[in-house]
């Protein structure tokens, strides 16, 4: 395959960085099969499967871009796909780097994606563990009329100390990646900026480096190595999830999922 640089993380690093999680991913299935949780219905069990179809999916469209570059440095493929922006596509001076910078585009919007949905995957099935569970304490002090314990529809901020760090006993550190998937979602649905809702600058430590985000300007630090450590880190945090003692001692954690009916 040809290798696209973006950042410093080509393709080929990005796809094999995928694999490796994937492989984690697949390991962990194990555990599901050993507690005999039921793979339609169980959030356990679908966490998993959602995260080895989001693996999957982009494995796929990231070989398709690489396999496909001599065919898109031909200017004849454009004109025939998006004949409606023919004009444009032959008043380009360089061509080649009219194609090098769609095709950077798209590799960028995977990436993204896949950062974000992985994510998302993970924070939607915890909030439901949260629904399921029903006894994890609400630690929300900041009224006194609160609820006892949480719904999963707060915070996921109050979701942390409430599951990871009081019912599951994780510390802190356990837990690191999550302070840092906020801000990192926030640049990435921001173009590469960051905008704090206080109009503070934000210091978040992980993997004993601290990581500065500056109010209204660019982050410069999600490299190759940041994002494999950023991937890498959550799967660990899943995989202690699903070999906590707690977790494995419930015998179902109903995906609401399996609660939909589909008419033919």
């Amino acid at each position: 395959m040809t290798e696209i640089k973006k950042e410093d993380i080509t393709i080929n690093e990005f796809i094999e960085v995928i694999i490796n999680l994937d492989r984690r991913i697949i390991m962990l299935y194990q555990i599901v099969i050993d507690n005999k949780w039921n793979e339609l219905s169980d959030s356990r069990s679908l966490l998993l499967k959602s995260l080895h179809e989001i693996n999957f999916s982009t494995i796929l469209s990231l070989s398709v871009l690489a396999e496909s570059h001599k065919l898109l440095n031909e200017q004849s493929w454009w004109l025939e796909k998006f004949n409606h922006l023919s004009e444009m596509i032959k008043k380009e001076e360089n061509f080649a780097d009219f194609s090098t910078n769609r095709q950077n585009y798209l590799f960028n919007y995977l990436k993204d994606n896949y950062i974000l949905n992985f994510y998302y995957e993970f924070e939607a099935k915890i909030r439901n563990f949260v629904r399921e569970l029903k006894e994890v304490k609400n630690l929300d002090n900041r009224t006194k009329k609160k609820k006892q314990y949480l719904n999963g529809n707060e915070s996921f901020y109050f979701i942390e100390l409430g599951f990871f760090i009081d019912y599951l006993g994780f510390t802190h550190k356990d837990i690191e990646v999550l302070q840092l998937y906020s801000p990192i979602r926030n640049t990435i649905h921001n173009t590469g900026f960051f905008y704090s809702t206080t109009e503070q600058n934000l210091a978040v430590k992980f993997k004993d480096r601290t990581y500065d985000f500056i109010h209204e300007e660019p982050i410069d630090f999600i490299d190759f190595t940041f994002i494999e450590q950023l991937l890498s880190e959550l799967v660990t945090v899943i995989e202690k999830i699903l070999k906590n003692k707690l977790i494995t001692a419930i015998s179902e954690i109903q995906d609401p999922i399996s609660r939909v009916t589909f008419s033919d």
